[in-house]
């Protein structure tokens, strides 16, 4: 008869799986104890008894059974104490509903428990001065957000990268240069190209301020240091083509004036300078003899002011100055060549302006800066008879001078600093830029933007095609007539020469014929009709229907007449025939409409917008007829009551106190 003996290994089992986690040890002791209960019966049945240590061994499992169970059961109660919405304290703290003023149980508490609770409690110090901290760190990230959006979308453009590989392979500046621009004044470029690189541009230069839609091609450049590019140079300037010289010999001195250098020699006299706020930093300066307030193109207040101030003091404000900025033009001298385009262009033919403020600048430009026999070599090259003025041109980084055009050739003489120009040929001036009126106080700067195109307003102003250049100090640029310029100064200091040239035996461009024309129309209808009904009289030219509105029996309709006869013939001989009706159309087509935006923004002073006060008249019939009868009542009142002059001689009054009255 087999005896059945206790098997430890399985007891030893089931303690090993109750110790490794909680499900394991719940089905372990499960199975143990059932295994336990039928090795009992099975040994009752047998009759058979067990060994002792076999029994304690059985003891031993089921005391461990229970400790664990009654573990678990407390372990459910501390959880549901501790879960339940009505305990009175969680981590130690007591309870403090939302809205309420102070936890529960606060006047139970002592001084202590009370101090720690208003400090450390839910409700808390703490938890208050933690809540304030997160929701300013929320606004300064929305802040910091918005700003630099509106700071990428509205003052700065960004550079596009052309190419990857070859001649336009891009340069991306190392994250230890960009990092030295950020927060530092403008945006500055954030890629080049190596054609960029070789029209002068550089990373730490100011972006475009143009809008990168539109495409340019690069302003031609020549060096001059060998015949063939001497040739090249004076054929476009021939052809009336933008053209850059670079290192030119027209300069003596590169960098010999400066801000420091026009604060030295500049006298004491006033001079006109332009003022703009920061956020624009644009420059335009208006004809204010345009600005009749009884026409269709007034403008209340200029975008642009203008200061009187010593150059020394321009100097000094346009670096310490943060809010607003400086711009100085204002012409310092006449250049004048021999007669019949002749001579040597000695100081004799140099006539300074500005007397008082700027004629110690201008005898040092004449002196020490510019070699005007160079000069005059050039412009007897090309025909021209002389300089009219000579314009000095100072300002500070990011500066723009808006697009505009001039009617007359110039040249750009850059001294000190740098600066990217925008050019737009005549061309596209009517259908792309759509110029201001000629009656306009901004005559000749474009109405369209390059900045910010606005196709809504402005539909051709995306069609264009724009020339962009770099000036360096020593260089010498070429603008055609009737060619837009957008400046754009890069340097913290910018100064430049600008020279105003008669036409001389030149014949004019072709391509600005239209613009040409468009300003002598625009004047001689103003002189018949009226500033305010040009564009009427234009469309009527245009479509053939000005018989209507004439009446040939009177002087008035026999101008008009004569007026529109001549409009159709000054077309014809410039343009050809058939071409007037088209023409006519381009120059009124987006123009010629009253300017209403930029009044927009115009506040009215107080004393404007008052409403007069009416004081009723209180005063007799008499009183009015008759007033120095009853000067002591109405001036009582506050009538004015005008003296009377006595016709009797009065010694004292109305003849000397020691004549005698009986002569007369």
């Amino acid at each position: 008869m087999l005896v059945t003996k206790a098997q430890p290994p399985l007891a030893l089992r089931g303690q090993q799986h109750a110790v490794s986690g909680c499900v394991g040890l719940s089905r372990s002791t499960r199975t143990l104890s059932r295994n336990t209960r039928m090795r009992r019966a099975a040994d009752e049945k047998d009759g058979d008894t067990s060994d002792s240590s076999a029994l304690a061994e059985e003891e031993r499992v089921e005391a461990f059974e229970s400790r664990l169970r009654s573990g678990k059961m407390q372990n459910a109660q501390q959880q549901e104490m501790g879960n339940s919405p009505g305990a009175e304290r969680r981590g130690g703290r007591a309870e403090w509903k939302k809205g309420s003023l102070f936890p529960e149980g606060w006047d139970e508490m002592d001084p202590i428990e009370k101090a720690t609770e208003l400090y450390l409690g839910e409700r808390g110090i703490l938890y208050w001065s933690t809540q304030l901290t997160i929701g300013g760190l929320v606004l300064l990230a929305a802040a910091w957000v918005i700003l630099h959006r509106d700071s990428d979308t509205t003052t700065e453009s960004t550079w596009v990268v052309t190419a990857t590989k070859g001649k336009g392979k891009v340069i991306v500046p190392k994250s230890s240069e960009a990092e030295e621009h950020v927060g530092r004044g403008p945006a500055t470029i954030a890629a080049l190209s190596n054609i960029d690189i070789q029209h002068g541009e550089k990373m730490e230069y100011p972006s475009p301020r143009v809008d990168r839609a539109l495409s340019y091609s690069w302003i031609q450049y020549y060096t001059l240091d060998s015949p063939q590019q001497a040739y090249a140079a004076l054929g476009c300037m021939w052809d009336k083509v933008p053209v850059l010289i670079r290192k030119s010999q027209a300069v003596k001195d590169v960098g010999g004036l400066t801000l420091d250098t026009l604060g030295v020699l500049a006298g004491t006299g006033e001079v006109d300078v332009l003022c703009s706020d920061v956020k624009k930093h644009r420059f335009i300066e208006p004809d204010r003899e345009k600005n009749d307030p009884r026409g269709p193109y007034y403008v209340r207040e200029f975008e642009t002011q203008v200061l009187k101030m010593p150059v020394k003091e321009f100097v000094q404000c346009s670096r310490s100055w943060r809010k607003q900025k400086l711009h100085l033009t204002v012409p310092i001298m006449r250049y004048f060549s021999a007669k019949n385009g002749e001579g040597s262009g000695d100081e004799s033919f140099i006539q300074h302006m500005q007397q008082g403020a700027l004629e110690g600048v201008a005898e040092h430009v004449q002196r020490h800066v510019i070699d005007w026999s160079w000069v005059h070599g050039l412009l007897s090259s090309q025909r021209f008879y002389n300089a009219r003025q000579v314009f000095l041109e100072a300002g500070v980084k990011n500066g723009v001078l808006p697009t505009r055009y001039s009617t007359v050739d110039q040249l750009y003489i850059q001294l000190c600093g740098s600066c990217r120009v925008t050019m737009v040929a005549p061309s596209d001036a009517l259908g792309g830029l759509y110029p201001y009126p000629t009656a306009h106080p901004y005559d000749s700067y474009a109405m369209a933007s390059l900045e910010k195109l606005d196709r809504d307003h402005w539909p051709g102003v995306g069609n264009i095609s724009v020339f962009r250049g770099i000036v360096s100090p020593g260089d010498v640029l070429y603008v055609p007539a009737f060619w837009s310029v957008h400046a754009h100064d890069l340097e913290d200091e910018n100064i430049c020469l600008r020279m105003t040239l008669s036409s001389g035996k030149r014949a004019p461009d072709a391509q600005a014929t239209l613009l040409r024309l468009s300003r002598a129309i625009e004047e001689r209808v103003a002189d018949v009709v009226g500033v305010a009904d040009v564009k009427l009289w234009l469309r009527r030219i245009a479509s053939g229907q000005e018989t209507k509105h004439i009446d040939l029996s009177t002087v008035k309709g026999y101008k008009r007449a004569r007026m529109c006869q001549d409009i159709r013939d000054e077309i014809t001989s410039s343009m050809g025939e058939g071409t007037w009706a088209d023409a006519l159309r381009r120059i009124i087509d987006g123009r010629l409409e009253r300017t209403s935006w930029l009044n927009e923004n115009f506040r009215e002073p107080l004393l404007i917008t008052d409403t007069p006060v009416r004081i009723e008249d209180t005063r007799t019939e008499e009183e009015r007829k008759y007033p120095t009868l009853f000067r002591q009542k109405l001036e009582k009142e506050g009538w004015h009551v005008p003296k009377t002059e006595s016709t009797v001689p009065i010694p004292g009054v109305n003849m000397p106190r020691d004549a005698d009255y009986r002569l007369l």
